[in-house]
């Protein structure tokens, strides 16, 4: 329904009749009366209605489509609404979303752009620098926290003392096998003068780009004369110095290995 106005005059003037300063007073001021609605169809698509006409905004509210229908079909209403708990809007347009309503449902879970792909890579990552861990013996509070690189790799670490493989003492002439992926250090003992013992490796990596490490501790607990030392094996064995041949009764010796899959550089000291 469109609307109707009715002008209705305020003063009529008969003929043959004085007008008079009264009269003209109110044939100035008709009665104007409007009947009727402005419907939907009344207003041009294009036409241009400040949103103040529309429903009341407060701060803090955005406008919505609301499911209530005025029209065909349904979402043809705006609505102002205050977002729930889950999040806050300035009028500045911010969108802050509320502590603990973000999930992992929400984040990127594409291989290329994920949150940890997604990033630049580190040109170099020393120990102060920070990684994300979650805290499992938190009961309260966050639960995802910042950690230093050092953190991480001293994490389990109670003491600075490395665990040790001894070998069976030695007193015969034989070979002792040093595995290269065992505890970094190792202690053979040689009890009897005279033997020969010989080093052999096992284990050792596969590839060149990587590198098994080993410190051998070597013992001369016989009372006079020498021991023979040797080495065999595959790889072979490259020294940085010369190799030893022999070790002093009541000496004590470090053999230090590094293995690759290629070669195994060792060097060596003794008592003097």
């Amino acid at each position: 329904m469109s609307l109707t106005v009715t002008v209705t005059p305020n003063e009529t003037f008969p003929d043959a009749s004085n007008v008079t300063r009264a009269m003209l007073r109110n044939a100035a001021s008709p009665t104007v009366a409007v009947a009727g609605s402005v419907s939907n169809t009344d207003v041009a698509d294009a036409a241009v209605i400040h949103p103040k006409k529309l429903a009341a905004v407060l701060e803090g509210q955005i406008l919505v489509g609301s499911a209530t229908a005025h029209d065909s079909g349904s979402n043809k209403q705006l609505a102002a609404v205050t977002p729930s708990s889950n999040a806050s809007v300035t009028a500045a347009g911010a969108i802050t979303p509320s502590d603990l309503t973000i999930t992992k449902a929400k984040l990127e879970k594409s291989d290329a752009n994920n949150i940890i792909a997604g990033q630049s890579s580190a040109a170099a990552v020393t120990t102060g620098d920070s990684v994300l861990i979650y805290d499992a013996d938190a009961t309260t509070g966050d639960r995802l926290k910042k950690a230093t690189v050092g953190e991480v790799l001293n994490a389990g670490v109670t003491t600075t003392s490395q665990d040790v493989t001894t070998h069976t003492t030695v007193s015969a002439t034989g070979s002792v096998t040093i595995d290269t992926s065992a505890n970094p250090v190792q202690v053979v003992e040689i009890n009897t003068s005279g033997i020969t013992v010989t080093f052999e490796p096992s284990n050792v990596p596969a590839s060149t780009a990587t590198a098994h490490v080993v410190q051998v501790r070597i013992k001369a607990t016989f009372g006079s004369s020498t021991a023979t030392l040797a080495f065999s094996g595959s790889p072979g064995w490259t020294f940085l110095k010369t190799a030893p041949t022999t070790i002093a009764a009541g000496k004590d010796a470090v053999l230090a290995i590094t293995a690759f899959n290629d070669t195994i550089i060792a060097g060596y000291a003794a008592e003097s």
